[in-house]
């Protein structure tokens, strides 16, 4: 079984990704927005039929809708 560590945050946060790149995040605890869009994430995987333990082997057009959800997670954050 995997095991996942979830940490939620209280508080906004930024993300900086290099030097001219952050991302404002909203408190997870805000409401079930966060919850909500891990649900859509999930469901498009399973909808995609995408195996996250071999992502290697996966077919591109899998990988660019697994991208696309995971943008659209992290905006939605």
């Amino acid at each position: 079984m995997a095991r996942r560590i979830f940490q939620l945050n209280t508080v906004p946060h930024v993300a900086e990704i290099g030097d001219d790149v952050e991302l404002l995040f909203k408190p997870e605890v805000m409401g079930d927005e966060y919850l909500d869009g891990w649900e859509r994430l999930q469901e498009t995987y399973r909808r995609i039929d995408l195996d996250q333990s071999n992502l290697k082997a996966a077919p591109a057009d899998k990988l660019k809708a697994a991208s696309q959800a995971v943008r659209l997670f992290i905006a939605a954050s």
